[in-house]
């Protein structure tokens, strides 16, 4: 008696078939979750950005002390005005830091023992700038260009990138020139600290942007539609 086709299990072939299907199914799986995971990571970091500027806004309202938040951004500066490297209380480099650089009177805009509010680490993968955006994000006003991933200017200079914006009681962010012997050097007028950081891991864009009044957008470039989107 002969066993049905049914009844005689898979061949060979089949076999074959199936596993090759599980392994370019797995292999699809495998890019869409590293492309989520990228994505993740960005957008993660553009919210650590976002956060760090909202920290030093509200900190500046609550306690009457100006809020200072320095950028590592090596196309730009890593220091500070006087020189002094961005380093968190442990020493170790950091590319954003949040300091209270305490009651306007005796402020100094520049990194002192003691003051660090907020750290963000470097991220793996990750580095200032742009790399598909062609425009800057649409509340982004300033002049310094996109590409070095900061455009926060210069008071007495607008074309100039400095990496740093203060946050003053009234929690208005202004600007500040910097100077390498007393730290401030001239301070912007009102509103003059807007201004955006444009990160990116070489595919996808985001641009987190602080307007003149205090308020921060979160925006990421769509390729496919050519515009950014918050």
């Amino acid at each position: 008696m002969h066993e049905s086709r049914d009844s005689a299990g898979f061949s060979l072939i089949e076999i074959v078939i199936a596993m090759a299907l599980i392994g370019i199914m797995a292999g699809i799986g495998a890019v869409s979750f590293g492309n989520w995971m990228g994505m993740q990571r960005v957008r993660s970091s553009a919210r650590e950005l976002a956060d760090a500027f909202m920290l030093a806004r509200t900190e500046a309202m609550r306690t009457g002390n100006n809020h200072i938040v320095f950028f590592s951004v090596p196309n730009i500066n890593d220091k500070d005005p006087v020189g002094n490297d961005i380093l968190d209380q442990q020493g170790i480099p950091v590319v954003v830091l949040v300091i209270n650089d305490g009651p306007q009177a005796a402020s100094n805009c520049q990194i002192d023992p003691n003051e660090e509010l907020l750290h963000v680490r470097p991220t793996t993968g990750l580095r200032w700038g742009i790399a598909t955006a062609p425009v800057r994000a649409p509340l982004d006003t300033t002049i310094p260009p996109i590409a070095d991933g900061l455009t926060f200017s210069d008071p007495t200079n607008p074309a100039t990138p400095v990496n740093w914006v203060l946050f003053q009681p009234d929690g208005i962010p202004v600007n500040f020139e910097g100077d390498p012997v007393l730290g401030c050097g001239t301070i912007g007028s009102l509103g003059s600290g807007r201004g955006a950081a444009y990160i990116t891991d070489g595919t996808r864009d985001y641009a987190v942007v602080l307007s003149p009044l205090g308020g921060v957008d979160v925006n990421a470039w769509d390729p496919d539609n050519a515009r950014w989107s918050d």
